[in-house]
């Protein structure tokens, strides 16, 4: 029995995994399965629903697995209910991307076999992006839709509108002929699942009764973790469906963003986090919010620059000027750029930087008064999405950048090239234009543009390894370890030769070593127990941050950890100046807890 059991390769990554054998006497498991050499193999068992999903799409995006799927099964009666597929996904393989020339569409939302694929941020902006102009004309959101057999159906009886969508989306979202097509078979495919997701999702509230049916929602949350697979699944959903219904017996779109924003602030918890995220995003496409949370501005730049900001959550106005006269919509803001601050509200974040691409991509001049304060706008919203570096990784408002440069002033009509080394020259920073040079290589398949792209990667890591030399200016350690870590795992999703890729993340790690041995983080420090202590800190810190990438850096520094652990006396350091003995047992017990949540005994 123990001899056919498969062990996962990694098996300390699986929260949660269990052996399939134990679990027998369970009413259902759950099979996360991957493809390996032309069959399904057993990767691990769950008894949860949203672990199996979970483990499967992590991954998946970690590229440990190309193709996955999560099978639920009944142990107890597997002679009268066969084994049903819950979840089926499937990326490219990078490898296979490179020898045909391609890269990845910027947004690859999986196809929506599921209600939980409503949940993933690129998934629900294709479905905002493909249904805007049936929204705009009955002034609807994207999740009334989705929460509405009725609205669905009325929906897809204009078969007409629904193609012309379909190729408007797929065209917006493909940057080459070959990416097209297959980007509309995929929004295709995703359209004609939907009437199968709307009859899983509960249907519309009555309004009467909205506030109490989500009240009492959110009072069962606390005993959510206890729940089985399939009640926390339908919880989710009745609580999706009763959030859209309280926010829209809201009267205006002010007062729902008002009564949105302090239940976030109220409730913190992940199932409600999420579906006000996803009601906040739909706000932010489907109305005038935006512009309404940002103000007055005097031109076009400065609405997108406040926009960015907000996105990144980020103070919008510098002297913290309030940004409305009205005290209840700058409380919510304000609560709103603490949310985004903190990744609370992924698909709000991605809505409103896709404002941003919109913005740029279709708008005229960002201000036609004057064309050196054209130019000057433009170069601070490069600055800004710099600042922000996150952006940078965008695909969408980085493909809309920089083809506005391509109609800048100094730049000839249309030269890409011109526009790229433009861009590159106002980020400065060595380290923030490979971010920006990744990101194109992803958008365009011209040969030219590619080479260009790659050997400036190349040539910036080959110049100088020194962090101070490729991230300069006045920044903290995690800020400038953390723009080294997006470019190294931007650098690991190009569909490029595995030989240059390998080469260029281990010059990146090499960076990321060497400024760690330079900043004092692996160095010893003999005779003062205070610098110790501090500089032990600072180690598990950062090992448990998760922004070192697994590599020569992240080894050093686990390695560094171990050894000061079995130091003899160590324990005594951290309690040095207290002579409580409650608080001296209470800190070194805090410390430890530290060191197992960072993977050390």
């Amino acid at each position: 029995m123990e001899a056919n059991t498969y062990k996962h390769p990694n098996t300390s990554r699986l929260s949660g995994g269990q052996d399939p054998f134990k679990s027998s006497f369970a009413e259902c498991v759950y099979d996360y399965q991957a493809w390996v050499n032309g069959h399904w193999k057993v990767i691990a068992s769950f008894d949860s629903e949203e672990l199996a999903i979970g483990q499967a799409q992590k991954d998946l995006m970690e590229d440990h697995q190309h193709r996955v799927r999560v099978l639920k099964i009944w142990p107890n009666q597997r002679d009268t209910i066969q084994p049903r597929v819950i979840f089926n996904r499937e990326s490219e393989d990078p490898n296979s991307l490179y020898e045909s020339g391609l890269g990845c569409p910027p947004f690859s939302p999986p196809i929506c076999h599921d209600p939980h694929d409503l949940y993933e941020p690129s998934a629900r902006l294709t479905l905002n992006r493909l249904f805007r102009d049936y929204c705009e004309r009955n002034q609807l959101l994207v999740g009334q839709i989705l929460h509405s057999s009725l609205h669905m159906n009325r929906l897809l009886k204009q078969s007409r509108l629904i193609g012309q969508a379909i190729n408007r989306t797929a065209k917006l979202q493909a940057k080459s002929g070959e990416l097209l097509k297959r980007r509309r078979q995929t929004i295709m495919k995703m359209v004609q699942s939907l009437p199968e997701i709307v009859e899983a999702l509960p249907h519309r509230i009555r309004q009467s009764e909205a506030d109490d049916t989500l009240d009492n929602l959110i009072r069962t949350l606390s005993d959510s973790s206890e729940l089985p697979a399939t009640e926390l699944a339908n919880q989710k959903r009745m609580l999706g469906a009763a959030v859209y219904a309280a926010g829209l017996s809201r009267e205006s779109v002010h007062k729902q963003f008002c009564w949105a924003m302090e239940l976030l602030e109220q409730n913190r918890h992940p199932l409600l986090n999420q579906q006000l995220d996803l009601f906040l995003a739909d706000l932010c496409y489907a109305t005038e919010l935006p512009h309404d949370m940002i103000g007055l501005a005097g031109n076009l730049g400065e609405v997108l620059i406040r926009l960015l900001r907000l996105a990144e959550g980020i103070d919008m106005n510098e002297g913290n000027k309030p940004p409305t006269k009205d005290q209840e919509t700058n409380i919510a803001i304000a609560r709103l750029q603490n949310a985004l601050k903190y990744r609370i509200l992924p698909v709000t974040r991605q809505h409103l930087v896709d404002c941003v691409s919109d913005a740029l991509e279709y708008s005229g001049a960002l201000e036609a008064r004057d064309q050196n304060l054209d130019d000057q706008l433009y170069r601070m919203i490069v600055e800004t999405a710099g600042r922000c570096y996150r952006l940078l990784a965008e695909p969408d408002f980085i493909l809309a950048l920089t083809r506005r440069f391509c109609r800048h002033s100094d730049i000839s009509a249309n030269d890409t090239m011109g526009a790229i080394r433009h861009v590159g020259a106002i980020l400065q920073q060595p380290g923030l234009g490979l971010i920006y040079w990744t990101t194109l290589y992803k958008l365009y398949d011209d040969q030219e543009i590619r080479r260009y792209l790659i050997s400036s990667i190349r040539q910036t890591l080959e110049q100088s390894i020194d962090m101070m030399v490729l991230l300069p200016g006045n920044m903290g350690h995690h800020a400038r370890v953390a723009r080294m870590s997006l470019a190294y795992h931007s650098i690991a999703r190009m569909a490029i030769a595995p030989e240059w890729r390998r080469g260029t993340l281990q010059l990146i790690d090499e960076a990321l070593l060497l400024y760690l041995e330079e900043q004092d983080f692996l160095k010893e420090k003999p005779g003062d127990p205070d610098s110790f202590r501090d500089q032990a800190f600072r180690m598990v810190d950062f090992v448990q941050s998760g922004l070192l990438p697994d590599g020569q850096a992240l080894q050093r520094l686990r390695v560094r950890i171990s050894r000061m652990i079995k130091r003899e006396g160590f324990d005594k350091i951290f309690v040095r100046g207290i002579k409580d003995r409650t608080m001296a047992e209470a800190a070194t017990r805090a410390f430890q807890n530290r060191l197992r949540d960072a993977g050390f005994k």
